[in-house]
């Protein structure tokens, strides 16, 4: 239930108007309405179903203030369940960044895997390097076992190429 109202009465819902009604409260920038749309996109309920569409509308609504402990669940279980498949594009990347950039542990992991193996951005040895490193200061046992991946050689980068920052 997304908080619509009686779950009973759930079953005979018209899922084309809530997903309706739901995407036009997101693109309007209401956060908890972007997580709420997340789900109709990941689950295809009243509309086809379409995953990028869903980490986008999860990655937003964390960002723009949707409930915040929710939007890190939905965002855990995306890094959770797609870690190393995650689509090549641009603006995967940018949510990413914003997400780390806010202090989410799992998007500075999984930014740092995506330096390191150039997908969605230019190879760099150096920010994947150092992206991981931050992860690691702020407890990430997952970028510890990544920066096993990356040769002792590489020099951590020191001028930033994304918008993560160890101050969060």
């Amino acid at each position: 239930s997304f908080g619509l109202g009686d779950p009973k009465t759930m079953r005979t819902c018209d899922w084309e108007s809530v997903a309706y009604w739901t995407e036009m409260a997101a693109k309007a920038g209401d956060g908890n309405s972007m997580l709420d749309y997340s789900l109709i996109c990941r689950d295809g309920k009243g509309r086809d179903k379409d995953i990028n569409a869903a980490f986008a509308y999860t990655c937003e609504g964390f960002l723009k203030g949707g409930l915040r402990r929710r939007a890190l669940r939905l965002l855990a279980e995306f890094y959770r369940c797609t870690y190393f498949s995650m689509p090549d594009s641009q603006k995967v990347s940018e949510l990413l960044t914003r997400s780390g950039s806010a202090g989410y542990l799992p998007a500075i992991v999984v930014m740092g895997v995506r330096y390191r193996k150039g997908k969605g951005v230019k190879k760099d040895l150096s920010e994947a390097k150092r992206l991981l490193e931050i992860a690691v200061e702020n407890g990430s046992k997952d970028a510890k076992e990544e920066l096993k991946s990356i040769p002792k050689s590489v020099k951590t980068g020191t001028k930033p190429i994304c918008g993560i920052t160890s101050k969060f």
